[in-house]
Protein backbone atom coordinates (compact mmCIF):
# COMPACT_ATOMS: atom_id res chain seq x y z
CA UNK A 1 0.00 0.00 0.00
CA UNK A 2 2.59 2.32 0.62
CA UNK A 3 4.37 1.86 -2.39
CA UNK A 4 1.07 1.97 -4.42
CA UNK A 5 0.29 5.34 -2.68
CA UNK A 6 3.90 6.59 -3.50
CA UNK A 7 3.77 5.72 -6.68
CA UNK A 8 0.43 7.21 -7.11
CA UNK A 9 1.82 11.34 -5.55
CA UNK A 10 5.03 10.76 -7.90
CA UNK A 11 2.64 9.95 -10.85
CA UNK A 12 0.64 12.89 -9.91
CA UNK A 13 3.46 15.48 -9.33
CA UNK A 14 5.27 14.62 -12.59
CA UNK A 15 1.54 15.36 -14.49
CA UNK A 16 1.24 18.39 -12.41
CA UNK A 17 4.50 19.29 -13.57
CA UNK A 18 3.98 18.20 -17.44
CA UNK A 19 0.74 20.43 -17.33
CA UNK A 20 2.33 23.63 -15.82
CA UNK A 21 2.59 26.50 -17.92
CA UNK A 22 6.58 26.91 -19.01
CA UNK A 23 7.88 30.54 -18.36
CA UNK A 24 9.57 32.87 -20.20
CA UNK A 25 11.73 35.30 -18.78
CA UNK A 26 11.84 38.94 -20.99
CA UNK A 27 14.92 41.22 -20.37
CA UNK A 28 17.20 43.86 -21.36
CA UNK A 29 20.88 44.24 -19.74
CA UNK A 30 22.79 46.96 -18.26
CA UNK A 31 25.58 45.83 -20.34
CA UNK A 32 25.86 44.28 -23.72
CA UNK A 33 24.97 39.92 -23.28
CA UNK A 34 26.42 36.68 -24.98
CA UNK A 35 24.24 33.93 -25.68
CA UNK A 36 25.23 30.68 -24.39
CA UNK A 37 24.00 29.52 -28.11
CA UNK A 38 27.27 31.96 -28.97
CA UNK A 39 29.09 28.88 -30.36
CA UNK A 40 26.56 28.07 -33.13
CA UNK A 41 27.03 31.44 -34.83
CA UNK A 42 29.65 32.47 -36.71
CA UNK A 43 32.26 34.85 -35.19
CA UNK A 44 31.81 37.89 -34.20
CA UNK A 45 27.91 37.70 -35.32
CA UNK A 46 25.24 40.34 -34.11
CA UNK A 47 22.53 37.65 -33.45
CA UNK A 48 24.14 35.87 -30.43
CA UNK A 49 25.40 39.65 -29.00
CA UNK A 50 22.19 40.61 -26.79
CA UNK A 51 22.92 44.38 -27.28
CA UNK A 52 21.75 46.58 -23.87
CA UNK A 53 19.15 48.29 -25.65
CA UNK A 54 17.63 45.11 -27.38
CA UNK A 55 14.63 43.00 -25.90
CA UNK A 56 15.63 39.45 -25.40
CA UNK A 57 13.93 36.40 -23.74
CA UNK A 58 15.21 32.95 -22.40
CA UNK A 59 12.67 29.95 -21.44
CA UNK A 60 14.70 28.39 -18.77
CA UNK A 61 15.29 24.71 -19.14
CA UNK A 62 17.36 22.22 -20.52
CA UNK A 63 19.83 23.61 -23.86
CA UNK A 64 18.01 26.94 -23.63
CA UNK A 65 19.63 29.95 -24.77
CA UNK A 66 18.93 33.57 -25.07
CA UNK A 67 17.59 35.34 -28.32
CA UNK A 68 16.62 38.35 -29.13
CA UNK A 69 12.89 39.18 -29.48
CA UNK A 70 13.12 43.04 -30.85
CA UNK A 71 16.56 44.16 -31.76
CA UNK A 72 17.68 47.57 -31.02
CA UNK A 73 18.62 48.25 -35.11
CA UNK A 74 14.61 47.81 -35.63
CA UNK A 75 13.90 49.88 -32.45
CA UNK A 76 15.38 52.54 -34.20
CA UNK A 77 13.47 52.41 -37.26
CA UNK A 78 10.19 53.59 -34.90
CA UNK A 79 11.88 55.91 -32.97
CA UNK A 80 12.93 57.98 -35.75
CA UNK A 81 14.71 60.81 -35.21
CA UNK A 82 12.68 62.81 -32.43
CA UNK A 83 15.30 65.74 -31.28
CA UNK A 84 15.99 66.26 -35.73
CA UNK A 85 19.62 66.06 -35.38
CA UNK A 86 19.69 63.93 -37.82
CA UNK A 87 21.22 61.01 -36.54
CA UNK A 88 18.68 57.59 -36.99
CA UNK A 89 20.72 55.33 -35.27
CA UNK A 90 20.86 56.81 -31.94
CA UNK A 91 21.93 54.10 -29.73
CA UNK A 92 25.46 53.62 -30.93
CA UNK A 93 27.79 55.59 -28.25
CA UNK A 94 24.68 56.63 -26.79
CA UNK A 95 25.99 55.59 -23.65
CA UNK A 96 29.36 55.16 -21.46
CA UNK A 97 29.79 51.67 -20.27
CA UNK A 98 29.15 51.95 -16.50
CA UNK A 99 26.02 54.50 -17.05
CA UNK A 100 22.67 53.89 -15.91
CA UNK A 101 21.07 55.24 -18.98
CA UNK A 102 19.29 52.65 -20.68
CA UNK A 103 16.18 50.49 -22.02
CA UNK A 104 14.90 49.62 -17.94
CA UNK A 105 11.26 48.86 -16.97
CA UNK A 106 10.38 46.22 -19.69
CA UNK A 107 6.57 45.68 -18.95
CA UNK A 108 3.43 43.47 -20.62
CA UNK A 109 0.24 44.17 -20.05
CA UNK A 110 -1.66 41.28 -17.57
CA UNK A 111 -4.13 40.67 -21.05
CA UNK A 112 -0.62 40.08 -23.34
CA UNK A 113 1.14 37.56 -21.56
CA UNK A 114 -0.56 34.44 -22.88
CA UNK A 115 0.97 35.28 -26.40
CA UNK A 116 3.31 37.94 -26.17
CA UNK A 117 4.80 39.33 -29.82
CA UNK A 118 7.53 42.07 -30.23
CA UNK A 119 4.72 45.46 -30.28
CA UNK A 120 3.19 44.02 -27.34
CA UNK A 121 5.92 45.18 -24.85
CA UNK A 122 6.04 48.51 -23.64
CA UNK A 123 9.23 49.71 -21.56
CA UNK A 124 10.85 52.75 -20.09
CA UNK A 125 14.15 54.58 -19.63
CA UNK A 126 16.59 53.76 -16.31
CA UNK A 127 17.75 57.75 -16.64
CA UNK A 128 17.44 60.67 -18.71
CA UNK A 129 20.35 63.34 -19.41
CA UNK A 130 19.18 65.38 -16.37
CA UNK A 131 20.96 62.78 -14.06
CA UNK A 132 23.41 60.98 -15.65
CA UNK A 133 25.74 64.24 -14.85
CA UNK A 134 27.29 63.91 -18.39
CA UNK A 135 26.89 65.17 -22.06
CA UNK A 136 25.03 67.72 -23.17
CA UNK A 137 21.72 68.94 -22.60
CA UNK A 138 19.96 66.34 -24.18
CA UNK A 139 22.77 64.31 -25.63
CA UNK A 140 21.46 61.56 -23.62
CA UNK A 141 17.63 61.88 -23.75
CA UNK A 142 15.67 59.15 -25.71
CA UNK A 143 12.90 61.08 -27.82
CA UNK A 144 10.17 59.19 -29.63
CA UNK A 145 7.14 60.70 -32.05
CA UNK A 146 3.58 60.98 -31.95
CA UNK A 147 0.79 62.08 -33.13
CA UNK A 148 2.43 60.31 -36.81
CA UNK A 149 5.52 62.03 -36.43
CA UNK A 150 4.81 65.50 -35.82
CA UNK A 151 5.23 65.60 -32.30
CA UNK A 152 8.48 64.83 -30.20
CA UNK A 153 8.69 63.59 -26.74
CA UNK A 154 11.37 63.23 -24.16
CA UNK A 155 10.84 60.26 -22.28
CA UNK A 156 11.26 60.20 -18.70
CA UNK A 157 12.14 56.92 -16.27
CA UNK A 158 8.32 55.70 -15.37
CA UNK A 159 7.26 56.81 -19.14
CA UNK A 160 5.77 53.53 -20.65
CA UNK A 161 5.85 53.41 -24.00
CA UNK A 162 5.06 50.87 -26.74
CA UNK A 163 6.63 51.17 -30.33
CA UNK A 164 4.10 51.67 -33.18
CA UNK A 165 5.12 52.32 -36.92
CA UNK A 166 4.57 55.78 -38.74
CA UNK A 167 5.97 58.10 -36.06
CA UNK A 168 3.48 56.85 -33.48
CA UNK A 169 3.88 55.14 -29.54
CA UNK A 170 1.41 54.56 -27.54
CA UNK A 171 1.74 55.06 -23.57
CA UNK A 172 0.44 52.89 -20.99
CA UNK A 173 1.14 54.86 -18.31
CA UNK A 174 3.67 58.08 -17.64
CA UNK A 175 5.49 59.59 -14.78
CA UNK A 176 3.11 62.44 -14.81
CA UNK A 177 0.23 60.47 -14.21
CA UNK A 178 2.32 59.05 -11.21
CA UNK A 179 2.92 61.76 -9.76
CA UNK A 180 -0.74 62.12 -8.41
CA UNK A 181 -0.78 58.53 -6.95
CA UNK A 182 1.81 59.17 -5.43
CA UNK A 183 0.76 62.43 -3.62
CA UNK A 184 2.46 64.84 -1.65
CA UNK A 185 6.51 64.44 -1.17
CA UNK A 186 8.49 65.14 2.21
CA UNK A 187 12.13 65.91 1.07
CA UNK A 188 13.72 64.78 -2.09
CA UNK A 189 12.25 62.49 -4.40
CA UNK A 190 12.79 60.86 -7.96
CA UNK A 191 9.15 60.13 -9.43
CA UNK A 192 8.66 57.14 -11.40
CA UNK A 193 8.34 53.75 -12.04
CA UNK A 194 11.00 51.44 -12.94
CA UNK A 195 9.77 48.43 -12.73
CA UNK A 196 6.08 48.03 -13.33
CA UNK A 197 3.51 44.83 -13.25
CA UNK A 198 0.25 44.36 -13.98
CA UNK A 199 -2.15 41.77 -11.87
CA UNK A 200 -4.82 40.39 -13.79
CA UNK A 201 -7.42 42.45 -11.93
CA UNK A 202 -5.61 45.48 -12.94
CA UNK A 203 -3.50 46.17 -9.60
CA UNK A 204 -0.55 47.86 -10.20
CA UNK A 205 2.90 46.80 -8.70
CA UNK A 206 6.01 49.06 -9.09
CA UNK A 207 9.38 49.46 -8.24
CA UNK A 208 10.39 52.96 -7.74
CA UNK A 209 13.17 55.17 -9.84
CA UNK A 210 16.39 55.44 -8.60
CA UNK A 211 16.45 57.79 -5.89
CA UNK A 212 12.90 56.83 -4.24
CA UNK A 213 10.04 59.19 -3.31
CA UNK A 214 7.09 59.14 -0.84
CA UNK A 215 3.52 57.64 -0.86
CA UNK A 216 0.84 59.02 1.21
CA UNK A 217 -1.58 55.51 1.07
CA UNK A 218 -1.07 54.01 4.09
CA UNK A 219 -3.18 54.62 6.89
CA UNK A 220 0.07 55.19 9.25
CA UNK A 221 1.37 58.80 6.73
CA UNK A 222 3.90 59.12 4.59
CA UNK A 223 6.61 57.09 4.27
CA UNK A 224 9.59 56.87 1.75
CA UNK A 225 9.76 54.12 -0.87
CA UNK A 226 13.19 53.47 -1.48
CA UNK A 227 14.46 52.60 -4.81
CA UNK A 228 14.60 48.98 -4.06
CA UNK A 229 11.30 48.56 -2.70
CA UNK A 230 7.93 47.51 -4.31
CA UNK A 231 4.49 49.71 -3.78
CA UNK A 232 1.02 49.11 -5.30
CA UNK A 233 -1.71 50.50 -6.14
CA UNK A 234 -4.81 49.01 -6.16
CA UNK A 235 -6.97 48.14 -8.85
CA UNK A 236 -10.07 50.43 -7.21
CA UNK A 237 -7.86 53.72 -7.43
CA UNK A 238 -7.24 53.54 -10.84
CA UNK A 239 -8.93 54.55 -14.63
CA UNK A 240 -8.43 52.44 -17.21
CA UNK A 241 -9.23 53.70 -20.43
CA UNK A 242 -10.91 51.70 -23.38
CA UNK A 243 -7.60 50.51 -24.83
CA UNK A 244 -6.72 49.21 -21.54
CA UNK A 245 -4.28 52.14 -20.82
CA UNK A 246 -3.95 54.80 -17.51
CA UNK A 247 -6.29 57.28 -18.05
CA UNK A 248 -5.60 58.55 -14.43
CA UNK A 249 -4.61 57.44 -10.43
CA UNK A 250 -6.52 58.53 -7.51
CA UNK A 251 -4.75 60.88 -5.51
CA UNK A 252 -2.62 59.59 -2.71
CA UNK A 253 -3.35 55.83 -3.82
CA UNK A 254 0.37 54.78 -4.12
CA UNK A 255 0.95 52.57 -1.03
CA UNK A 256 4.18 50.56 0.35
CA UNK A 257 4.19 46.68 0.35
CA UNK A 258 7.54 46.13 1.04
CA UNK A 259 10.49 48.45 1.61
CA UNK A 260 14.22 48.15 0.07
CA UNK A 261 15.94 48.64 3.68
CA UNK A 262 13.38 49.98 5.89
CA UNK A 263 11.14 47.81 7.83
CA UNK A 264 7.70 48.89 8.13
CA UNK A 265 4.92 48.75 10.94
CA UNK A 266 4.23 45.32 10.47
CA UNK A 267 7.94 43.90 11.12
CA UNK A 268 11.82 44.65 10.08
CA UNK A 269 11.36 42.16 6.98
CA UNK A 270 12.66 44.41 4.12
CA UNK A 271 13.88 43.66 0.41
CA UNK A 272 17.30 43.36 1.43
CA UNK A 273 17.00 41.01 4.06
CA UNK A 274 14.58 38.64 1.59
CA UNK A 275 17.89 38.30 -0.39
CA UNK A 276 19.99 37.17 2.69
CA UNK A 277 17.02 34.90 3.35
CA UNK A 278 16.99 33.03 0.32
CA UNK A 279 20.78 31.90 1.16
CA UNK A 280 21.86 33.24 -2.76
CA UNK A 281 25.44 33.78 -3.24
CA UNK A 282 27.33 36.21 -6.08
CA UNK A 283 29.01 35.51 -8.98
CA UNK A 284 31.60 34.86 -7.21
CA UNK A 285 30.50 32.12 -5.23
CA UNK A 286 30.13 34.49 -1.91
CA UNK A 287 27.48 34.97 0.01
CA UNK A 288 25.46 38.57 -0.67
CA UNK A 289 26.14 41.19 1.14
CA UNK A 290 22.97 43.07 3.03
CA UNK A 291 24.35 46.45 1.73
CA UNK A 292 24.88 45.63 -1.71
CA UNK A 293 21.41 45.29 -3.02
CA UNK A 294 21.07 48.66 -5.69
CA UNK A 295 17.64 48.98 -7.34
CA UNK A 296 14.95 46.52 -7.90
CA UNK A 297 14.62 46.59 -11.61
CA UNK A 298 11.97 43.87 -12.34
CA UNK A 299 9.16 42.63 -11.26
CA UNK A 300 6.70 39.74 -11.80
CA UNK A 301 4.12 37.14 -10.53
CA UNK A 302 5.47 33.83 -8.99
CA UNK A 303 4.02 31.29 -10.75
CA UNK A 304 4.59 29.03 -7.87
CA UNK A 305 1.96 30.83 -6.33
CA UNK A 306 1.24 31.62 -2.71
CA UNK A 307 1.12 34.81 -0.72
CA UNK A 308 3.29 37.13 1.58
CA UNK A 309 1.77 39.71 4.23
CA UNK A 310 2.37 43.15 3.44
CA UNK A 311 4.87 45.11 5.45
CA UNK A 312 2.23 48.64 5.53
CA UNK A 313 -1.08 48.98 5.88
CA UNK A 314 -3.41 49.83 3.00
CA UNK A 315 -5.96 53.32 3.64
CA UNK A 316 -7.83 51.44 5.79
CA UNK A 317 -5.29 50.41 8.16
CA UNK A 318 -5.23 46.25 6.71
CA UNK A 319 -2.13 44.53 6.71
CA UNK A 320 -3.03 42.52 2.99
CA UNK A 321 -1.72 39.69 1.84
CA UNK A 322 -0.32 39.69 -1.67
CA UNK A 323 0.49 37.78 -4.63
CA UNK A 324 4.12 36.30 -4.01
CA UNK A 325 6.20 38.39 -6.81
CA UNK A 326 9.85 37.99 -8.80
CA UNK A 327 12.35 40.64 -8.21
CA UNK A 328 15.71 41.32 -8.92
CA UNK A 329 18.47 43.85 -8.92
CA UNK A 330 20.50 45.65 -11.11
CA UNK A 331 23.80 44.82 -9.36
CA UNK A 332 26.48 43.56 -11.15
CA UNK A 333 27.44 41.06 -8.13
CA UNK A 334 24.18 38.89 -8.49
CA UNK A 335 24.42 37.82 -12.17
CA UNK A 336 21.24 38.46 -12.54
CA UNK A 337 19.72 36.39 -9.75
CA UNK A 338 16.09 36.16 -9.51
CA UNK A 339 13.87 36.41 -6.45
CA UNK A 340 10.79 35.30 -4.84
CA UNK A 341 8.91 37.08 -2.12
CA UNK A 342 8.40 33.15 -0.86
CA UNK A 343 9.73 32.14 2.22
CA UNK A 344 12.92 29.76 2.44
CA UNK A 345 14.20 27.79 5.71
CA UNK A 346 15.62 31.09 6.64
CA UNK A 347 11.91 33.29 6.68
CA UNK A 348 10.84 35.45 3.66
CA UNK A 349 12.79 35.24 0.21
CA UNK A 350 13.94 32.94 -1.60
CA UNK A 351 15.79 32.31 -5.19
CA UNK A 352 13.16 32.03 -8.07
CA UNK A 353 12.74 28.64 -9.48
CA UNK A 354 11.19 28.29 -12.55
CA UNK A 355 10.05 25.77 -14.87
CA UNK A 356 12.05 23.58 -12.52
CA UNK A 357 15.10 25.82 -12.75
CA UNK A 358 16.54 27.48 -9.69
CA UNK A 359 17.39 30.83 -11.17
CA UNK A 360 20.47 31.88 -9.04
CA UNK A 361 23.02 29.63 -7.03
CA UNK A 362 22.50 28.97 -3.52
CA UNK A 363 25.88 27.25 -2.73
CA UNK A 364 28.76 28.66 -1.20
CA UNK A 365 31.57 28.28 -3.81
CA UNK A 366 29.47 27.66 -6.77
CA UNK A 367 28.82 31.22 -8.79
CA UNK A 368 26.23 32.38 -10.04
CA UNK A 369 26.36 32.39 -13.91
CA UNK A 370 22.96 33.60 -15.20
CA UNK A 371 22.16 30.11 -17.08
CA UNK A 372 18.95 30.58 -16.25
CA UNK A 373 19.02 33.92 -18.49
CA UNK A 374 20.52 31.92 -21.84
CA UNK A 375 23.48 33.88 -21.34
CA UNK A 376 27.14 33.28 -20.45
CA UNK A 377 29.06 34.70 -17.18
CA UNK A 378 31.21 37.44 -17.90
CA UNK A 379 33.41 38.72 -14.90
CA UNK A 380 35.56 41.18 -16.15
CA UNK A 381 31.89 42.79 -18.00
CA UNK A 382 29.79 42.50 -15.55
CA UNK A 383 27.47 40.56 -16.87
CA UNK A 384 24.70 39.12 -16.33
CA UNK A 385 23.70 42.46 -15.28
CA UNK A 386 20.11 43.39 -15.51
CA UNK A 387 18.05 46.60 -16.34
CA UNK A 388 15.11 45.40 -16.99
CA UNK A 389 13.03 41.80 -16.18
CA UNK A 390 9.61 40.45 -16.62
CA UNK A 391 7.90 36.82 -17.18
CA UNK A 392 5.08 35.68 -20.18
CA UNK A 393 3.65 32.61 -20.22
CA UNK A 394 4.89 32.15 -24.25
CA UNK A 395 6.00 34.00 -27.17
CA UNK A 396 3.38 34.28 -30.10
CA UNK A 397 6.47 32.77 -32.24
CA UNK A 398 9.91 33.35 -32.55
CA UNK A 399 10.42 36.18 -34.98
CA UNK A 400 12.56 36.13 -37.59
CA UNK A 401 15.68 38.62 -36.96
CA UNK A 402 17.82 40.43 -38.72
CA UNK A 403 20.87 42.37 -37.22
CA UNK A 404 24.58 43.99 -37.40
CA UNK A 405 27.32 45.14 -34.81
CA UNK A 406 27.53 48.58 -34.16
CA UNK A 407 24.07 49.61 -33.76
CA UNK A 408 23.38 49.90 -37.36
CA UNK A 409 26.59 52.25 -38.05
CA UNK A 410 28.32 51.86 -41.12
CA UNK A 411 31.88 53.09 -41.41
CA UNK A 412 33.42 53.49 -44.26
CA UNK A 413 34.66 50.61 -46.32
CA UNK A 414 38.61 51.64 -45.56
CA UNK A 415 37.98 50.37 -42.31
CA UNK A 416 35.31 47.88 -42.87
CA UNK A 417 35.55 46.11 -46.17
CA UNK A 418 32.43 43.86 -45.74
CA UNK A 419 28.90 44.56 -44.96
CA UNK A 420 27.37 41.77 -42.56
CA UNK A 421 24.08 41.49 -42.03
CA UNK A 422 23.10 38.06 -39.86
CA UNK A 423 19.64 36.32 -39.66
CA UNK A 424 18.20 33.94 -37.38
CA UNK A 425 15.45 31.81 -38.59
CA UNK A 426 14.71 27.66 -38.57
CA UNK A 427 17.01 25.77 -39.75
CA UNK A 428 18.07 25.79 -43.71
CA UNK A 429 15.55 28.64 -44.19
CA UNK A 430 15.61 31.16 -47.36
CA UNK A 431 15.81 34.23 -46.49
CA UNK A 432 16.06 37.06 -48.63
CA UNK A 433 17.16 40.61 -47.75
CA UNK A 434 15.78 43.72 -49.13
CA UNK A 435 17.15 47.14 -49.37
CA UNK A 436 15.79 50.70 -49.60
CA UNK A 437 16.38 54.22 -48.73
CA UNK A 438 15.43 55.37 -45.34
CA UNK A 439 14.89 58.74 -44.34
CA UNK A 440 16.08 61.74 -45.98
CA UNK A 441 16.03 64.35 -43.95
CA UNK A 442 16.27 65.10 -40.20
CA UNK A 443 13.18 64.64 -37.61
CA UNK A 444 11.85 61.85 -40.24
CA UNK A 445 11.08 58.56 -39.62
CA UNK A 446 10.66 55.53 -41.72
CA UNK A 447 7.30 54.42 -43.06
CA UNK A 448 5.48 51.41 -43.96
CA UNK A 449 2.15 49.83 -44.88
CA UNK A 450 0.19 47.18 -43.04
CA UNK A 451 1.17 43.22 -44.46
CA UNK A 452 -2.86 43.30 -45.07
CA UNK A 453 -1.99 45.73 -48.40
CA UNK A 454 0.58 43.60 -49.53
CA UNK A 455 -0.36 41.27 -51.84
CA UNK A 456 1.85 38.01 -50.23
CA UNK A 457 0.54 35.40 -48.03
CA UNK A 458 2.01 35.95 -44.85
CA UNK A 459 1.75 33.72 -42.40
CA UNK A 460 0.64 34.62 -38.96
CA UNK A 461 3.77 34.68 -37.03
CA UNK A 462 4.53 37.84 -39.06
CA UNK A 463 5.31 41.51 -38.55
CA UNK A 464 2.62 43.60 -38.72
CA UNK A 465 4.11 46.22 -41.43
CA UNK A 466 6.34 46.24 -44.46
CA UNK A 467 8.71 49.06 -44.41
CA UNK A 468 10.16 48.81 -47.82
CA UNK A 469 8.05 51.93 -49.62
CA UNK A 470 10.69 53.34 -51.66
CA UNK A 471 11.51 50.32 -54.73
CA UNK A 472 13.42 47.40 -52.86
CA UNK A 473 16.44 46.56 -54.26
CA UNK A 474 17.98 42.51 -53.22
CA UNK A 475 20.85 42.81 -51.07
CA UNK A 476 20.95 38.69 -50.78
CA UNK A 477 20.03 35.50 -50.24
CA UNK A 478 20.89 33.65 -46.40
CA UNK A 479 20.26 30.00 -46.44
CA UNK A 480 20.38 29.21 -42.46
CA UNK A 481 22.47 26.31 -40.91
CA UNK A 482 21.03 23.89 -39.09
CA UNK A 483 21.45 26.12 -35.86
CA UNK A 484 19.23 28.55 -37.86
CA UNK A 485 21.50 31.27 -38.51
CA UNK A 486 23.07 32.56 -41.69
CA UNK A 487 24.86 35.88 -42.94
CA UNK A 488 24.70 37.97 -46.43
CA UNK A 489 27.87 39.31 -46.97
CA UNK A 490 28.64 42.30 -49.41
CA UNK A 491 31.18 44.91 -49.97
CA UNK A 492 30.47 48.11 -48.44
CA UNK A 493 29.47 50.32 -50.38
CA UNK A 494 30.38 53.34 -47.87
CA UNK A 495 32.85 55.07 -49.32
CA UNK A 496 32.87 58.12 -47.53
CA UNK A 497 30.36 60.12 -49.84
CA UNK A 498 27.25 59.91 -48.20
CA UNK A 499 27.85 60.60 -44.86
CA UNK A 500 24.50 60.44 -42.52
CA UNK A 501 22.35 58.37 -45.56
CA UNK A 502 20.27 56.29 -44.10
CA UNK A 503 19.32 52.73 -45.63
CA UNK A 504 16.36 50.21 -44.45
CA UNK A 505 16.64 46.29 -44.46
CA UNK A 506 13.96 44.20 -44.52
CA UNK A 507 14.06 40.22 -44.40
CA UNK A 508 11.54 37.87 -46.07
CA UNK A 509 11.64 34.03 -45.61
CA UNK A 510 10.08 30.91 -47.11
CA UNK A 511 8.43 29.03 -44.22
CA UNK A 512 6.82 25.74 -44.69
CA UNK A 513 3.45 27.40 -44.02
CA UNK A 514 4.53 30.68 -46.16
CA UNK A 515 6.38 33.96 -46.12
CA UNK A 516 7.32 35.56 -42.72
CA UNK A 517 8.89 39.23 -42.43
CA UNK A 518 11.89 39.97 -40.64
CA UNK A 519 12.05 43.01 -38.11
CA UNK A 520 13.29 45.85 -39.84
CA UNK A 521 16.78 47.24 -39.77
CA UNK A 522 17.75 50.72 -39.95
CA UNK A 523 21.39 51.59 -41.30
CA UNK A 524 23.11 54.71 -41.49
CA UNK A 525 26.82 55.46 -43.40
CA UNK A 526 28.78 57.18 -40.66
Amino acid sequence: MHITLRCLCVAAGLAALASAQQQTILFTGRFPFQSLDTPNERAGGAITRLEEFDFSHNTPGAGAVARTLLPATAMQCYLGDGNNDGNYTKFAGWKTYFQNIGVGGIFVKASDRASVTPDKVFFSVRRNAATTGSGSVGALQLEVLTANGTTPYTLVPGDYVRLLPNGNVEFFMTAAQLQVAVGTQSGAASIGAGALLQAANGDLFYSPVDGGHWVNGMSTGIANAQDGGIVKIDFANITYDANGNVQSFAPNSARLIINEAAGGPAGALTVRQMTLNSGAVDRNGNALLATSYGKTVGLAFDPNGGTFPSNWPDAAGNFTQEPNLLFTSDGGAYAGTLFSTAPSISGGGSVAVLNGVTCGSTTVGVPANGSWLGVQLDIANFQPTLMGFTLCDALAYQPLIIDQNGFGRLPVAATQPNWDVDVFSGPFTPTFLFLSTGPTAPGGFVASVPTPFVPLSFTGDSWNDVFLLNGPFSLGLAVTDPFGYGTVSVPNPNTGGFTGFTLLVQGLALQPTGFQLSSPMLVQLQ
